[in-house]
């Protein structure tokens, strides 16, 4: 069986990606763009921050400390990574750098907008039922606001209608590992990705 339509757009667009210089300031400790993995005809596609260390090594999404919080997430909200689209908000590491040491660290508003068109192509691709911002960066970019006007903490569990979807707002997997792996909030991403499951069945 051949490609998709879907699948061909989306490897285009991931050679885009991977020529992309926007950010030339990042590319000195970038080692691979991470583009995103899983269904290209996804009813849910989940987007986070942006690479950190292990993902920048791997080129793919999540699969640090924060990647193996949220598949166990996924696991107990009844969903699979294979099943859904996961990328992140900006597609290079964003890093700093003290003596030799460089080090993760959030996205800036400038590096969100200029990545934000290669999101937005990647949700036109997929075109899923609902959109499952994870973090303050994820949402501002799927909003299209500055990170100072997003907190995710006064917004996780809301929904908002978009053009073509749902937006669901939830935390970053790597908050309630900053807090001691806080059952608490690790129990209301759960509730919020069931949310998103069933909203997709609508």
């Amino acid at each position: 069986m051949g490609a998709t339509p879907r699948l061909l757009k989306m490897r285009s667009l991931w050679t885009e990606v991977e020529q992309c210089s926007a950010c030339e300031h990042l590319q000195e400790n970038v080692t691979k763009k991470v583009f995103g993995d899983g269904n290209v005809s996804a009813d849910i596609m989940i987007v986070g921050e942006g690479p950190g260390a292990e993902e920048d090594a791997t080129g793919h999404p999540f699969v640090g400390e924060a990647g193996t919080l949220l598949t166990d997430i996924m696991h107990h909200a009844g969903l699979t990574r294979e099943e859904v689209f996961i990328c992140n908000a900006v597609k290079c590491r964003c890093w700093s750098k003290k003596g030799v040491a460089v080090k993760n660290r959030t996205p800036r508003d400038s590096e969100i907008d200029k990545c934000r068109v290669h999101l937005g192509a990647q949700l036109n691709i997929v075109r899923p039922k609902v959109v499952v911002g994870l973090g303050g960066t994820a949402i501002a970019a799927l909003k299209g606001a500055k990170l100072h006007d997003v907190k995710s903490t006064q917004l996780a569990g809301f929904t908002e209608r978009g053009k073509s979807c749902w937006y669901l707002w939830s935390y970053h997997p790597a908050y309630p590992i900053h807090r001691g792996r806080d059952v608490a909030i690790i129990e209301q991403m759960v509730h919020h990705l069931r949310k998103a499951k069933e909203m997709a069945r609508e």
